[in-house]
């Protein structure tokens, strides 16, 4: 404990290598976790935003006056293109986000008697699923940006089973591709 006392208090010029050396390594952990922190932020807002939008899509895509005469009838390209329009205008190019598109987006009847994801209620209801998934280019530092490409894999519990998102990115050109996926549902009873 004495030498090392010893060697932190001597002036002779060997200490500034291990203060230049934690220097480093202090900035290399604050850059890494302000990256990862930004990459969160990010995959979180935009899964809120895409959360929304897939409920005010589906609902803009149902015919309200058929509804009430009991016909439920909806237009899947104009749900579609409603839920594209929504997530665009709310997700801003810019500084952090400077790539962003809608990879998959389809929209899925599930009968007028479904009662998937109703627990257990027998009784069931017109089900309108919108899924989506994004691919996002967000800026960060070129030393941690890796990997040549990204796989994600998701589980559809609707079919019960897995199935994969993958895209090939550019390793070091300073933005790390991030995939996000929603699933909005709205239930006529």
């Amino acid at each position: 404990m004495k030498k090392i006392k010893q060697s932190l208090t001597d002036k002779k010029g060997a200490i500034s290598i291990f203060y230049v050396v934690g220097v480093l390594i202090c900035a290399l952990i604050v850059t890494a976790s302000v990256d990862i922190l930004k990459q969160i932020w990010i995959l979180n807002e935009v899964q809120s935003v895409m959360d929304t939008a897939g409920v005010s899509a589906l609902h803009q895509g149902v015919d309200t006056h058929k509804l009430r005469a009991e016909e439920f009838v909806f237009d899947e390209s104009a749900i579609v293109s409603s839920y594209e329009n929504l997530v665009y205008s709310s997700i801003p190019v810019g500084s952090n986000i400077t790539t962003r598109g809608l990879i998959n987006t389809y929209v899925e009847y599930g009968g007028a008697n479904d009662n998937w994801g109703l627990g257990v209620s027998t009784h069931g209801g017109n089900q309108l699923l919108l899924r989506s998934e994004m691919i996002l280019r967000v800026k960060t530092d070129k030393l941690f940006d890796t990997l040549p490409g990204i796989q994600k894999v998701f589980y559809d519990s609707r079919s019960n089973s897995d199935f994969t998102v993958s895209f090939n990115g550019t390793p070091k050109d300073g933005e790390t591709e991030l995939i996000v996926r929603s699933v909005s549902r709205i239930v006529y009873r």
